[in-house]
């Protein structure tokens, strides 16, 4: 089995295994390339350790975690604000941000105040959130 390609006025016969044979060097540059890359994020710290990645796997387990995370990226918010964005209802929304302060991922601001309490994400929230939005 042959392909042929045409250059100019000369004919060139390859071989099929020659194609294979390329094709799998390629593949290997793309791996060689792929781990380099995965290894330099390590050693640039950029991949969470081991406990971050635990509770990162408790919060992306639970649809209502990860969006009300989400919902805290970057800002400060009530929990009926949390619960608008996030599209949580407000009964649930005190649950998820109980676990959400279990884990350590986000923090009430003033918990002695009953009404109106102020969360926003720990530094493990916005590694955690930095993640989901790079995953998609």
């Amino acid at each position: 089995m042959y392909v042929f390609l045409k250059f100019v006025k000369n004919t060139y016969v390859i071989s099929i295994k020659w194609i294979i044979a390329w094709f799998y060097m390629i593949g290997w540059a793309i791996l060689i390339l792929f781990l380099e890359f995965f290894f330099f994020k390590a050693a640039q710290g950029d991949i969470m350790d081991d406990e971050t990645l635990k509770v990162f796997a408790y919060v992306n387990i639970s649809t209502y975690r990860v969006r009300a995370v989400k919902a805290l990226d970057g800002e400060v918010k009530t929990p009926t604000n949390i619960a608008k964005e996030a599209d949580i209802k407000l009964n649930h929304i005190s649950k998820t941000l109980h676990q959400l302060k279990d884990c350590g991922v986000a923090v009430c601001i003033n918990e002695n105040v009953k009404r109106g309490r102020l969360y926003r994400l720990t530094s493990v929230g916005e590694e955690i959130v930095d993640y989901l939005d790079n995953m998609g």
